[in-house]
């Protein structure tokens, strides 16, 4: 596998055709992990933005009740809430 797949990649990819074929599947497979974090850490900053549009708009469908409830200051006496 390792000779297939690094040797296609230097057949197809010009000026590859000096490198080893194991060097170019370490880079294939370096650029693919790398390209899944990058999806996952995108997925997770959706997910992140998607949730707090929800929060800010259910904050203003129910008149602020919601961001009184998260105002951990509040919750713990630290004077950052109203009273």
């Amino acid at each position: 596998m390792t000779t297939g797949v690094g040797g296609a990649a230097t057949t197809a990819v010009p000026g590859l055709d000096h490198w080893p074929p194991s060097t170019v599947l370490v880079i294939v497979a370096a650029v693919t992990v790398l390209g899944g974090i990058v999806r996952k850490l995108l997925s997770a900053a959706l997910v992140a933005v998607v949730v707090t549009v929800v929060l800010i708009a259910g904050d203003a469908v129910t008149g602020g009740h919601i961001q009184q409830g998260l105002n951990l200051g509040g919750l713990l006496g630290l004077g950052g809430g109203s009273a």
